[in-house]
C-alpha cells in the first residue's frame, strides 16, 4: 500500500479553504484510503504525471484535488476551489 505526502502547497489551499476542518478531515481520509489502493481513480492531467480528483458536495464550493504518485507514494500536490459558472455542470 502507497504512502501518502501532504506537500506544504496542499497544506496551505486547505487551510484557506477549509470551513468544516472534521468535514474535511474525514474527506481526505476518505480519498488517502481510495488513492494508497488505486492512485489511477482520478483524471491524468493532459501532458503530465499530475492527476486530479473532483469533489464535489465536501465543502460549500465543488474542489479538486491535485496529485502525483509512484509505485510507493502518492504526493498530494494542491487542492482548488472550482469556479463554475451557472450553466456549467460539474459531472
Amino acid at each position: 500500500m502507497r504512502r501518502v505526502i501532504y506537500e506544504s502547497h496542499f497544506d496551505q489551499k486547505l487551510k484557506a479553504i477549509q470551513p468544516d476542518f472534521e468535514r474535511a478531515d474525514a474527506f481526505l481520509q476518505g480519498v488517502e484510503w481510495a488513492l494508497r489502493r488505486d492512485p489511477t481513480l482520478g483524471d491524468q492531467v493532459k501532458g503530465t504525471n499530475v492527476w486530479c480528483i473532483p469533489a464535489a458536495d465536501v465543502f460549500p464550493q465543488p474542489l479538486s484535488i491535485f496529485y502525483t504518485f509512484d509505485e510507493s507514494t502518492v504526493w498530494m500536490l494542491s487542492i482548488e476551489a472550482v469556479m463554475l459558472d451557472d450553466d456549467d455542470e460539474w459531472f
